[in-house]
């Protein structure tokens, strides 16, 4: 399987008629299916990536956390670089917001840069 990491701009759409939400990019005039969902279990869903131009079920994705194997029958993670980027998110955010501030204040504090360095790296991105 080749994972990357799909290009942006992203959106959600949500198509009422027919009861499905996407994760959309939109590149050079055309859409790319980001992440879907399907029927997991009773009343769940879960999500699917798009790994070379097909829809890969979540769980097909995942592994063990490090440090917590022994509960690898309830927690695992997902590998998929997009659900990376999304669980990421967040903190990414708040790296953003506290560099813009340090850039206004003439100012980047050596442990911030070494936090974005780290997530770069974390996420398949260069440095």
């Amino acid at each position: 399987m080749k994972f990357k990491i799909t290009p942006g701009p992203w959106m959600w759409k949500f198509n009422k008629s027919i009861k499905s939400v996407f994760l959309v990019s939109f590149q050079n005039g055309s859409v790319e299916i980001v992440m879907d969902f399907v029927r997991y279990g009773i009343y769940g869903a879960k999500p699917r990536f798009n790994v070379d131009d097909r829809m890969v079920a979540s769980d097909n994705l995942c592994k063990t956390v490090p440090g917590r194997e022994h509960h690898s029958s309830w927690l695992q993670t997902i590998t998929h670089p997009d659900a990376r980027l999304i669980a990421a998110a967040p903190e990414m955010l708040d790296l953003l917001v506290r560099c813009s501030n340090a850039i206004n204040a003439d100012y980047v504090p050596h442990v911030l840069g070494s936090r974005i360095n780290t997530l770069l790296k974390e996420l398949g991105g260069e440095k």
